[in-house]
């Protein structure tokens, strides 16, 4: 796969793949922490957008280390993507509002786009890897 193939297929696996999958982050004291995610906004180039709990772990792991990667795959392990990148909160009103509008499972967790508890991570996404079969052993890579 050339490079254009390999950002077209992590892209349509980004958006295809809906169930949780897992965010990795680098703690203040420099370990990693992993956590299970629930719901993604995919925009042009390649960003992603994700809401979560403005106090958690996380936020501050994002706040101190901007290295961040998140790892995709279908419920058979068929296909994964991991995306690696730099994440950073977004807190204008307008996108706020807009992954509101795109994550409507918000809802169960926050009281609305203006709760002060409700955080949108952006994730500027600068590599991708690809595994497209269980008989692949090291994934194919591009940079975005």
């Amino acid at each position: 796969m050339n490079r254009e193939e390999i950002l077209a297929r992590a892209k349509s696996l980004t958006v295809a793949i809906t169930q949780p999958f897992v965010m990795a982050t680098v703690s203040p004291d420099g370990k990693p922490d992993v956590r299970w995610m629930g719901a993604k906004v995919l925009e042009e180039p390649f960003t992603v957008y994700m809401v979560t709990f403005r106090q958690s772990q996380k936020v501050k792991d994002i706040q101190a280390n901007a290295n961040t990667r998140l790892l995709l795959f279908k419920a058979d392990f068929s296909e994964q993507v991991a995306l690696v990148g730099t994440a950073e909160l977004d807190d204008s009103a307008e996108k706020k509002n807009e992954v509101w509008q795109k994550i409507p499972a918000s809802s169960d967790y926050f009281k609305g786009p203006a709760d002060p508890t409700f955080a949108v991570i952006k994730m500027a996404v600068k590599h991708v890897e690809l595994w497209t079969s269980h008989d692949q052993r090291e994934p194919v890579k591009a940079d975005v």
